[in-house]
């Protein structure tokens, strides 16, 4: 279903069902992966997560139930998918990691289907307007919450 408000760039964003989403580093020491899944009800983070799991195929595990402060700061991440990012299945846009900057991995999943994307950290020239912005925001989101 199409959400009825319109971003910041002028394309009405998708509201999803739920959101896989967070950062993975391989080169660090510790708090390397941070993945969050979001629905309509709750916010779970994944500790188990590795960085190799991170693959086409990753299987969220809800092993931590998060506060409803913190589930209020990723709640609207559901409404304000770029349309362009739903339209993709198993892409890879930028380089993630490729340079020890870290990477972004979305689930996004809508009724029966279900979209997955790896996201460069850094802003490329193949991230479009609407693309960048939201990552900003899941990005920052993403610090508040650990």
């Amino acid at each position: 279903m199409l959400c009825s408000c319109i971003s910041v760039f002028g394309q009405a964003p998708i509201e999803v069902d739920k959101l896989i989403f967070g950062t993975y580093h391989a080169a660090c020491t510790t708090n390397c992966m941070r993945i969050y899944r979001v629905d309509n009800t709750m916010l779970c983070k994944d500790d188990s997560a590795h960085y190799s799991s991170l693959n086409w195929f990753y299987d969220f595990t809800n092993t931590r139930t998060l506060g409803a402060d913190k589930y209020i700061l990723a709640k609207d991440l559901l409404k304000q998918i770029p349309i362009e990012l739903f339209s993709k299945n198993r892409i890879v846009i930028g380089c993630p990691d490729c340079n020890d900057q870290g990477g972004i991995f979305m689930e996004i999943m809508s009724g029966p289907a279900i979209v997955r994307l790896k996201l460069d950290i850094n802003d490329t020239p193949d991230q479009t307007k609407d693309i960048i912005a939201f990552k900003q925001k899941m990005l920052a989101i993403v610090n508040k919450l650990q």
